[in-house]
C-alpha cells in the first residue's frame, strides 16, 4: 500500500525482524521510562523469535527504512509502534488505517 511522499505499508519479510525488535525496544524504553531498560532487553529474543513471528505483521517503510510496525492476530492489534524518530508525523495512523482496510473491525488485545 502506497502512503505519503517515499513511504509504503507492507507485509513484514523476517529480515525486518531486527528492525521490528529494535523499534519496539526504543519506543518501549521510552515511554515506560519507569520501567529499567534491562526488563526490555530481557524480551527481545521472545520478541524476535516468538512473538513477531506468529503475529501478522505489516511495516511502515519510509526511504526504504523500517520506521514502525503494526501486529495483529485477527482483528486483534497485538502491537503498535513506531521508532521514536518517526513518530508524530502520522505513520501510526497511516498502519492503523491500512489494518482497518483489511479486517472488518479491529480488537484491542484485553489485559491478562
Amino acid at each position: 500500500m502506497k502512503t505519503g511522499a517515499g513511504a509504503l505499508i507492507r507485509v513484514y519479510r523476517e529480515n525486518d525482524l531486527e528492525d521490528m525488535v529494535r523499534i519496539w525496544y526504543d519506543a518501549s524504553v521510552i515511554a515506560h521510562h519507569f520501567v529499567p531498560a534491562s526488563f526490555w532487553a530481557s524480551y527481545r529474543p521472545a520478541m524476535k523469535k516468538e512473538y513477531l513471528p506468529l503475529s501478522e505483521n505489516y511495516v511502515y517503510e519510509q526511504e526504504g527504512e523500517v520506521a514502525g510496525f503494526i501486529s495483529l492476530a485477527g482483528e486483534i492489534v497485538c502491537a503498535l509502534f513506531v521508532a521514536p524518530e518517526a513518530q508524530g508525523k502520522g505513520a501510526g495512523k497511516e498502519l492503523l488505517e491500512h489494518a482497518k482496510s483489511l479486517k472488518k473491525r479491529l480488537l484491542k488485545k484485553k489485559e491478562e
